[in-house]
């Protein structure tokens, strides 16, 4: 008669074997994995950071140069492939253009539409990032010109009214300024 114990195992043998040598390597695919999508994932983040950041500054460049068009520091004249301060390291590698078209709709007279675009100056298989600013204002030339036209009035109808109207010959010149 055989033992009914021999066939039973010893408990302690079964712990010891740990585990074994396929799911060792099917936990390190599966590690290798996760490790790889995490990877891809703060690439990408890095690189829309990088475009988040240029698209910021050249959102700056461009009010930065509608506003000293604006303001009658630069003239509203067409520019094409402009540098920036050469001087300032931030705005290295970007150019603008300016773009100045006189509106025929709704006989709009005495307006330009002022196009500013600011682009990274990049060979175009680099995708250059580029933004555009699109302002309608007066046009200084003609608002110069009606400066010295009411000028012109204000000055004949002092003279006309003399010197016993004094105070309405001031009052057609403030009229006249505003």
């Amino acid at each position: 008669m055989k033992n009914p114990k021999s066939k039973i195992q010893n408990p302690k043998s079964k712990m010891e074997r740990g585990f074994s040598l396929l799911e060792v390597i099917l936990a390190l695919v599966i590690l290798a994995g996760a490790i790889a999508v995490l990877g891809e994932c703060g690439r990408r983040g890095m690189r829309n950071a990088e475009k988040a950041r240029d698209m910021t500054m050249a959102q700056l460049l461009c009010e930065e140069e509608m506003s000293r068009v604006v303001a009658g520091i630069d003239e509203p004249q067409s520019v094409e492939d402009s540098s920036f301060d050469p001087d300032d390291p931030s705005q290295a590698g970007w150019v603008y253009s300016i773009d100045v078209e006189t509106p025929s709709v709704n006989n709009a007279t005495g307006l330009l539409a002022v196009t500013v675009t600011v682009h990274q100056d990049l060979p175009p298989q680099k995708q250059p990032l580029s933004f555009s600013l699109v302002r309608w204002m007066v046009d200084p030339l003609l608002s110069a010109t009606t400066a010295v036209t009411s000028d012109g009035i204000g000055g004949a109808s002092s003279a006309s009214t003399g010197s016993s109207s004094s105070n309405s010959g001031s009052n057609s010149s403030t009229g006249s300024g505003s």
